[in-house]
């Protein structure tokens, strides 16, 4: 499962454009959901208003951005659109990752049948259980030697 929402670090004006315009795009095609040559206007016009801010020296460009943020946030739809499994999606959280070590009560059988697949993850974990001990011999944490 990705954790690439939980990431943290102040995000650069470029990538705050980006994320603003990816946002207004959606929220101009949930305007008129039914009419696709309106969406294709509206989504038209949106990018002409962000290619006309391109060239903004810094300062005119952050009050642009803070200024685009405002209108978005007036013009928002109470049900604007979130991806169901995105956080905030109604679907989030749901579907739980399974478990990793199940794998390791499989059949010799259920593994032949991904030969390729149980040979990199075997790899990857004693490649893992190293990384782990020598964290911890590192560490200098006692631990016993059990879990082999």
């Amino acid at each position: 499962m990705a954790t690439n929402f939980l990431t943290a670090g102040a995000l650069t004006h470029s990538q705050k454009v980006i994320r603003l315009y990816k946002k207004s795009a959606r929220l101009v095609n949930g305007l008129c959901p039914q009419d696709p040559i309106r969406q294709r206007w509206n989504a038209v016009l949106l990018r002409d208003r962000f290619e006309k801010n391109k060239n903004l020296a810094m300062p005119e460009a952050i009050a642009a951005l803070e200024d685009g943020e405002t209108e978005f946030f007036k013009k928002k739809d109470p049900n604007f659109f979130q991806f169901p499994l995105s956080p905030g999606g109604v679907a989030y959280g749901r579907v739980l990752p399974f478990p990793d070590f199940l794998l390791d009560m499989w059949h010799p059988y259920e593994k032949a049948q991904y030969p390729h697949y149980f040979a990199v993850r075997d790899i990857r974990k004693r490649e893992y259980i190293e990384r782990y001990e020598k964290m911890v011999k590192e560490s200098g944490v006692h631990v016993d030697d059990h879990h082999h």
